[in-house]
């Protein structure tokens, strides 16, 4: 069934699924990230300049440990590139 699910998604048109993952992302990092990890389809979706416009910062790390983590400080750079809010 998972495998029909993710079918369905590469079926839909690429701007629709961006604007389902946009909203996945400006409700819950963590769901993101799992979504991410789902298919290569919607892995390359999420790298859509405007999910890392609308993710949601709230459940990252406030202390200053985070920044000594390439991936860390990759993610949040691409996130203040896009403009993204909460990460400016």
């Amino acid at each position: 069934i998972a495998s029909t699910s993710l079918n369905l998604f590469e079926s839909l048109p690429t701007e629709l699924v961006i604007l389902i993952v946009e909203r996945v992302a400006s409700y819950s990092l963590e769901d993101l990230v799992s979504v991410k990890l789902c298919s290569r389809f919607l892995n390359e979706v999420c790298n859509e300049r405007s999910i890392y416009q609308k993710v949601t910062l709230v459940s990252f790390p406030t202390e200053p440990t985070w920044t000594m983590n390439q991936h860390v400080v990759s993610f949040m750079n691409i996130c203040i590139a896009s403009e993204n809010l909460e990460a400016l």
